[in-house]
Formats: structure tokens, sequence, C-alpha cells
């Protein structure tokens, strides 16, 4: 059965609102619908696979042992730090989708065009605070923030002058728009936090199958220059990381056959049929299980670290099938 897979890395207070969000996530309506696309038939079925970070207490505790503890406990219950959750979206959730993307490229366009951005309070201190808070409450502004060109670096160059719309950008927007001005209109770097780097490293061990790799990865994060206390801190990441890779491979024995799959297609309009001249819809799934992918169209990513390439069709989402 064809399906896709999606990995996600959470604090345990949190697996739980993971759990439910699957039932409506807007991730897993795109990559469903976009994955459809790609594959020219409905595929209705995804899989969320989520690993529970160690939550022992670090206040004091030697790394060396503090990473022991985690490592026994993972392997004592490992049904309690990998959880699995199906979940599907029919055809009708799939269009609703669709629907969705073409209205958050609007949203987008009257910003870029100089629209008021509604400002969300409550995204102001959400998964530990927003870092541009400090520009919303008048307290300073942008200058002192560094600018960057590209707010998708996990993507291939674009093509021509139509951008990427990915699931984060809408989810940003969708969070607060000024946040998403000053991301990905005004070009702000957003500061990337620990459990972030936690997350990627993990997401790359799994992409590479290699509990190194994504200790590697996480120390690469982190930098070179480091205070004791973020040392300390680092050990201790990374002996969770390479746990959470090396027993978690075995736990999923059924691994999508493609994983890192980057897409390119057209952001139409449901009701017109027209393409967008602005926003193109990218993004890259974690795994599809699927016998085959469509010939890749585009060359190889040169800033990957695998050799996948862009699966960039010209289709209609809105049938499923080649214009």
């Amino acid at each position: 059965m064809k399906r896709i897979m999606e990995i996600k890395t959470s604090h345990t207070r949190y697996v739980g609102e993971l759990e439910k969000a699957t039932r409506t996530s807007q991730q897993v309506s795109k990559y469903l619908a976009e994955t459809s696309a790609v594959l020219g038939e409905l595929v209705t079925d995804a899989q969320y696979r989520i690993c529970r970070k160690c939550g022992f207490k670090r206040e004091g505790i030697d790394p060396d042992d503090w990473v022991k503890r985690c490592r026994k406990d993972m392997q004592k219950r490992p049904e309690f730090y990998f959880v699995t959750v199906d979940t599907q979206r029919n055809q009708e959730q799939q269009d609703r989708w669709r629907r969705e993307a073409w209205e958050a490229q609007r949203r987008f366009l009257r910003l870029e065009q100089g629209g008021f951005p509604l400002r969300n309070t409550k995204h102001c201190t959400a998964y530990g605070g927003c870092a541009f808070v400090g520009v919303c409450a008048g307290e300073f502004g942008i200058e002192g923030f560094a600018t960057r060109d590209d707010a998708n670096p996990e993507l291939s160059a674009a093509s021509g002058d139509v951008d990427p719309l990915t699931y984060t950008m809408i989810s940003s927007l969708l969070d607060c728009e000024e946040y998403a001005r000053l991301v990905y209109l005004e070009g702000l770097a957003k500061p990337s936090s620990p459990a972030q780097h936690v997350g990627s490293a993990v997401h790359f061990g799994f992409e590479q199958m290699d509990p190194d790799a994504a200790v590697e990865h996480l120390n690469e994060s982190r930098g070179d220059e480091l205070s004791a206390e973020v040392q300390e801190i680092t050990a201790m990441d990374s002996g969770m990381v390479r746990a959470i890779v090396e027993f978690g491979i075995p736990f999923w024995p059924d691994w999508p056959k493609f994983r890192e799959v980057e897409y390119r297609l057209p952001l139409v309009n449901p009701e017109t049929g027209a393409t967008s001249l602005r926003f193109h819809l990218s993004g890259v799934i974690d795994g599809v299980w699927t016998d085959s992918l469509p010939p890749i169209q585009s060359s190889a990513d040169p800033r990957s670290h695998t050799d996948r390439g862009v699966y960039s069709v010209t289709i209609d989402p809105t049938k499923g099938k080649e214009q």
C-alpha cells in the first residue's frame, strides 16, 4: 500500500498533543495531497513516527551517567519512547487542503503588497517564545537581526521568479502574520534552538540509517566554541540522539524505500484551474512507501546530503493526472 512517513521528535509533555493533532494536521494533508499529485493517484495513508526525548533530571548529574540511564530506559520500554500514529486523508480532505493552499498564497501576496499584518499575541510565548517579541513590544527594531536570502534552506534553489510555498510558511502565517512577514518577506533569520538541533539530528540519523551520522550532525549544529555548560548539555544530547536512532531503527523494521523526497508542483486555483505565477508548492517528505517514483526532472541538489533530486512534474493537482 502506498503511504507516506513523517518523523517527529518531541518532549514527553507534547507527545499526546502530537497524537491528537495528526487527525487534522495540515502537514499530513499537504504531503498526502502532493504525494498523490507526484504519483498520479490518490494516496490516503500517512504514518507518524514520534520519538520521545528522555525527560530525566539533568541538573547536577554526570553526563555519562545520564546517558546510561536514558539508554537503559529506552531498552526497557521502547514502546514509551517510540510512538506510531496512523492517519488518513480522503479525496475531499485533500481537496480542502488545496483550497487552503491557494488562500494562503493570496494572504502572502496581500502582505507582500503592503497589507496590514495581524499579530497573534499567543504566539509570543508559545513553545519557548518568539524571537521577535521585542520588535512587536516596541523595545527595539529589526536592525539587530541577521538576514538571509533563503528562508527555506532545506529545499533546492527555486526556479525563476516562482518561490516555494512550504508547510512551514503556511503554518507560520497561521500562527502570526507579523512573524511570517518578518521571516519570509523581511528575510530575518530565525534563531535555532537546542531542541531544534536535537530534532534535526535525529531526523538526519534516520535519513542515513546511521546513529554516528546523527551525532555528527548535532555537533556540527552546536559548533566548536561552547561554554562548559553547553558542552555538558551537548554530551547528554549526543548520547540521547544516538540512542533514539540506534533503538528506533529496529523498533520500526519497515522503512520506506524512498526517504527525503523533495518535490516541486504548480500551485493551482481549484476554482479556475489557473496556476500561480508567484508560488509553487514545495517540500520534503520524510518517506514514501511506493515501488517507484516518476523520473527526476531536475539535477540532484548539490547542497543535499544525499543524491536525491527534485520531483518537478507538470500536473493538475485537482485531478492528480498529467495535463
